[in-house]
């Protein structure tokens, strides 16, 4: 478990909620690549070649550029997630405000 991941998963999904329809609980993530933040849902396609889906160092599910910070996780957002390193509130704070503006 990773400190503030419960923060981390909220913020995670607010964001990708507020890039979908307002139906839609923004569980897998959302496909979207910009100069703040890349995010991709879990791949079930199994092929080696997709960056998500290969055994060794696959692509990150989410990463915001200006901090460097990585996140992975298994199917739903929040589910098994795993981070390159510690996330502070003040930066979960910071990745939701920037990631939401538009």
């Amino acid at each position: 478990m990773i400190p503030n991941d419960d923060l981390l998963s909220t913020v995670l999904s607010e964001i990708a909620k507020s890039y979908l329809p307002k139906d839609y609980s923004g569980g897998y993530g959302v496909d979207i690549n910009n100069d703040i933040f890349m995010m991709h849902p879990y791949c079930w396609c199994d092929n080696e070649s997709c960056p998500w889906c290969r055994e060794e160092d696959p692509a990150p599910n989410f990463y915001y550029k200006p901090l460097g910070i990585k996140v992975w996780w298994y199917k739903y957002v929040g589910r098994g997630m795993k981070c390159n390193r510690d996330v502070s509130v003040l930066e979960c704070a910071e990745i939701l405000q920037a990631c939401l503006k538009r």
